[in-house]
């Protein structure tokens, strides 16, 4: 699974997407546990947090502690921009909105 141009999370976030996809797993159905995705994918488990954060904000997933990460209803807008309806869609990946977000909640946090 390892891609060198694409952030590690990034890359567990596709290929969750690509799983979900694959898979057939329909909304409210769950899915392996993260020790299993995390070995599946080839991903610590940090990375892969990190990828179900992220498909947790933009609706794909659902992570319920201690219950599991369940697949949520994807509208069909979502399907076809991958999450991202707006103009600068083909110019930022969601790793890169990710990571300014990480960086700005950090800064944000600091100041309260």
């Amino acid at each position: 699974m390892p891609n060198t141009s694409l952030a590690v999370p990034e890359s567990a976030l596709r290929a969750i997407r690509k799983l979900i996809a694959e898979q057939g797993y329909k909304p409210g159905e769950s899915l392996p546990s993260q020790r299993d995705l995390a070995v599946l994918l080839g991903v610590s488990r940090a990375s892969l947090r990190e990828a179900l954060s992220s498909l947790s904000a933009l609706g794909v997933v659902s992570v319920q502690p201690g219950k599991g990460v369940f697949v949520q209803s994807i509208s069909e807008p979502e399907q076809r921009t991958g999450g991202f309806s707006w103009p600068f869609d083909a110019q930022v990946s969601p790793a890169d909105t990710f990571q300014l977000r990480y960086a700005l909640e950090g800064f944000a946090a600091g100041l309260a």
